[in-house]
């Protein structure tokens, strides 16, 4: 199930990232900054994180409640850079992380980060294990 407040209003080109309901609980994807021109990596991990921890509070979550973090990037000298914004936005917990480095894809304009938060429920990891 889509969170519809995230897809409506669609312009054509324009992107939107998408909050998915769960069973076990929900997944923002598409987490990136609207507009990289003139930001380098780290601000746009910043802003892709921002963007999700919203998206989270919309729900009644916070970013303690993510277990898993993903993160796609256009450069991997990128991801050191980055860790310094990560520890920013999980000071406390430490979700299980994946990251992936895309090869040129011919692309020299986009974003250089792209990121998803998942929130498995406390409740359900527990009945998972029961």
């Amino acid at each position: 199930m889509t969170n519809s407040k995230n897809t409506q209003g669609r312009t054509k080109g324009a992107h939107r990232p998408r909050v998915q309901h769960t069973q076990g609980g929900l997944t923002c994807s598409g987490l990136r900054a609207t507009d990289c021109q003139g930001q380098d990596v780290v601000e746009q991990c910043r802003l892709a994180l921002e963007q999700g921890a919203e998206l989270l509070a919309e729900e009644g979550l916070a970013m303690r409640d993510v277990t898993h973090f993903a993160c796609t990037l256009a450069d991997p000298d990128g991801l050191m850079s980055c860790l310094p914004v990560f520890r920013q936005f999980f000071p406390t917990t430490s979700p299980s992380m994946s990251f992936m480095w895309l090869k040129d894809t011919g692309r020299t304009r986009g974003p250089a980060i792209t990121c998803s938060l998942s929130v498995q429920r406390v409740d359900e990891m527990e009945h998972e294990f029961a």
